[in-house]
């Protein structure tokens, strides 16, 4: 599935490319459904979201079949999640997943766009 030099950043669908804020830090769009796959013996997560599309979305994330955590954000500030994952039924099919209920389009930009997403992390 993934060649063995992949990375985290590597090991997603659905996740635009790393990109730099004015202010330095680094983040990456979502689409409306993001999937990032957790290493083998992960059974926790956090991850950083920021919605700055002009509605409130509701963000579900997911694992396994069960949703785990769902939050409505309706300002531009950076919210944290965690979260325990579920055991998957297989190693390969350890993924967390992003849902963004009303993704947008920006104008001037040809993405349909979820929210911003950072730091993510996986243990056990």
């Amino acid at each position: 599935l993934y060649p063995p030099d992949a990375g985290d950043t590597n090991r997603t669908r659905g996740v635009h490319a790393v990109q730099r804020s004015r202010s330095g830090f680094v983040y990456r769009w979502s689409s409306p459904h993001g999937f990032f796959h957790a290493p083998p013996q992960a059974r926790r997560y956090e991850i950083a979201i920021r919605s700055i599309a002009p509605k409130p979305q509701t963000v579900t994330l997911a694992a396994a079949g069960r949703v785990l955590n769902t939050i409505t954000l309706s300002d531009h500030a950076w919210v944290t999640v965690k979260g325990v994952l579920p055991p998957p039924p297989t190693p390969a099919t350890n993924w967390l997943e992003l849902h963004v209920d009303l993704p947008w389009r920006p104008r001037g930009e040809a993405r349909l766009l979820g929210v911003q997403t950072r730091d993510l992390k996986f243990g056990p």
